[in-house]
């Protein structure tokens, strides 16, 4: 396995170690023991290459890994490389397999709390140098980033630097690894980096301010996706060279048994959990200054009242009722969810949204679609939704004021009473 460090340097280690585990069986007579080490037939030597997300697709097109490990998405340019090896699409090779959040971080004495996106783009190219400009002591800031071959270091600059047209300031310190960047920030006062949600360890992670909204990373925003700075993390398949135990490990990764072990190891895990704070409905109320919307946030509110929100959040290709790659798989979680005790007497509801591009009433109709869609894929599976509404762009979780923000906004709810 090779690429991301992300992955590489704590996940995987865990998760392997989990999935050749021996356990002991009963067997068919009395006295009778089965050793079964791993989940499936295994290979002798299990090898993890943890230097950059760039180096998973890279491997797997030279046929030196079986899994890629990435903390980004697949870019066109290696799909192109490896497709021309099989004609399968990128879908059949990817798996997602946690989530994360990329977190800006800070000494747990500094006193700032919390910065704005543009703020963050203008310390880490050298635009701001000193604390004091956005609020802390009059000191030199510190910057500490990760390397160029780092897939934390991409999302960074794709959600960070990348919108601003910024470059990241040659004079910051340079880290391969997760773990030594967020020790040396540690131990500095005035020391400033980024990492994912896994690894804040003795640091302390900064709330983020965009427009109206501000945001402080926590396992339910990450895992609606609705933290400003989340992200997927991926493993990669080359098609024509997947082995058996290969498959039987991915299979495993996703399980049940798999996914405890994700959140065991600090990361966001993709199992279904119910909140019941109304903090993320009361955020909205600000937002609608204009008379169409009042009615739409009243009957939201009214549907919702002794309601918990699932964290499971769908979402769809852009301008479609066609689900992402995400989905697909959250569905049958969804499903299994449901049929637990706990929750199979539930009433289900399913709320769609949109972005503000376009006309109320097209943005109302899409969304109205999106929860349709996700309504029939349930019912498929035997339950019975009551409600679905669409709501248009009423009720945003993020500014509308980049291609990332609408792609956020885009999205079904399950709400469950």
């Amino acid at each position: 396995m090779t690429g991301s460090n992300t992955i590489g340097s704590k996940l995987i280690p865990v998760l392997l170690q989990n999935y050749v585990r021996p356990e002991w069986t009963v067997g068919k007579q009395p006295n009778e023991k089965i050793l079964t080490i791993g989940k499936g037939r295994l290979p002798k030597k299990m090898e993890v290459k943890a230097h950059g997300s760039n180096t998973a697709f890279t491997a797997l097109q030279q046929g030196t890994a079986d899994i890629g490990m990435s903390s980004r998405p697949i870019t066109i340019q290696e799909q192109q490389g490896l497709q021309t090896q099989t004609d399968l699409n990128i879908k059949d090779m990817e798996y997602i397999l946690a989530l994360d959040g990329l977190v800006i971080i800070v000494h747990p004495d500094n006193p700032v709390k919390s910065l704005t996106i543009a703020q963050i783009a203008q310390i880490f190219s050298g635009k701001i140098q000193n604390w004091s400009v956005v609020g802390g002591e009059y000191v030199p800031i510190n910057l500490y980033a990760r390397d160029d071959q780092s897939g934390t270091f991409n999302t960074f600059q794709h959600f960070i630097l990348n919108p601003l047209n910024l470059a990241l300031y040659n004079d910051a310190k340079r880290f391969e690894s997760n773990n030594e960047l967020v020790k040396q920030v540690a131990s500095d006062p005035y020391g400033i980096g980024f990492t994912g949600y896994a690894y804040i360890h003795d640091t302390r992670a900064l709330g983020i301010e965009d427009c109206h909204f501000q945001y402080f990373p926590n396992r339910f925003s990450i895992k609606t996706e609705e933290y400003p700075f989340t992200r997927r993390l991926y493993l990669y398949t080359n098609i024509p060279k997947v082995s058996s135990y290969t498959h039987d490990f991915i299979d495993y990764v996703l399980s049940d048994e798999g996914q405890r072990t994700v959140r065991y190891t600090g990361f966001v895990d993709l199992a279904i959990e119910a909140n019941q704070n109304r903090d993320s409905i009361e955020r909205y109320v600000s937002h609608f200054a204009h008379q169409q919307y009042k009615n739409s946030l009243k009957d939201f509110t009214n549907l919702t009242q002794d309601a918990s929100r699932l964290s499971v959040t769908f979402r769809f290709e852009h301008q479609t009722t066609t689900l992402d790659n995400r989905a697909h798989q959250d569905i049958k979680r969804l499903v299994t969810y449901l049929k637990h005790p706990r929750t199979q007497t539930k009433t289900i509801m399913l709320f769609g949204f949109t972005d503000g591009k376009g006309s109320y009433q097209l943005n109302r109709q899409l969304s109205q679609q999106r929860a349709e869609k996700v309504a029939f894929l349930l019912e498929q599976q035997g339950f019975s939704v009551l409600t679905m509404k669409g709501y248009g762009e009423t009720i945003p979780v993020a500014c509308d004021n980049t291609r990332l923000a609408k792609q956020v906004n885009h999205r079904v709810e399950v709400w469950v009473k």
